[in-house]
């Protein structure tokens, strides 16, 4: 009896040696954004012949495990990716797509509701937007938008503006703050990395001493 017992130990043990040992590992919380390269490697016991994907395109990052995926698909749906060796697949792994979160509008430095004097307000160039606590560094493109300025007095002063530098109706707008002030941003258009494009919320900025 032993000896079987010894036999079947062997034999479960010989199975599983060669059983490659692999998985796959990303940056994210199983999440693939749209418009963004997702950087993937695949750790694997046992030669990758080649790694595929459900969705998108997938490049080459230099080696034959590390890899580069673009989805450009609708929101939620599956992107799964497949490692290959051995002709079958050794690993595979699925990935929720998700649209980019919509970013946050910025005059110097500032967001809306936030204050900023004089001197400040008027050497600002324009606009940028930024993507706040999200895991990922990259540019989202302001395509326009239109700035006023509401006097304490009660003038009004607005422009149309094409991309995120002002333009000189712009500047001359910005060239009037004084204290007590404020500057609105409305009419946001943005470009995201995927090609959307999307309206930002719009914000105002308080100018002080």
């Amino acid at each position: 009896m032993k000896l079987i017992a010894l036999a079947f130990a062997l034999l479960h043990f010989a199975a599983n040696a060669q059983k490659p040992i692999a998985y796959i590992q990303a940056k994210g919380d199983n999440i693939i954004y749209s418009g963004i390269e997702h950087y993937i490697e695949v750790i694997s016991t046992v030669k990758v012949d080649s790694v595929t994907v459900s969705k998108g395109t997938i490049k080459s990052a230099g080696t034959p495990t590390k890899f580069f995926v673009l989805v450009k698909e609708t929101y939620g749906t599956a992107c799964i990716v497949k490692a290959w060796g051995q002709g079958k697949v050794i690993v595979q792994k699925e990935y929720r797509t998700q649209n980019i979160p919509l970013p946050t509008g910025f005059y110097v430095g500032r967001k809306n509701g936030e204050k900023i004097s004089v001197a400040h307000a008027k050497a600002g160039l324009g606009i940028n937007l930024i993507l706040e606590n999200f895991g990922f560094d990259f540019k989202i493109n302001v395509k326009a938008f239109t700035i006023v300025r509401i006097g304490i007095d009660g003038t009004r002063d607005e422009a149309e503006n094409l991309g995120p530098a002002f333009s000189t109706a712009a500047k001359a707008i910005v060239q009037k703050a004084q204290p007590g002030d404020y500057f609105l941003f409305k009419g946001i258009a943005a470009i995201m990395p995927d090609g959307r494009e999307v309206g930002i919320n719009a914000f105002f900025i308080e100018i002080t001493e």
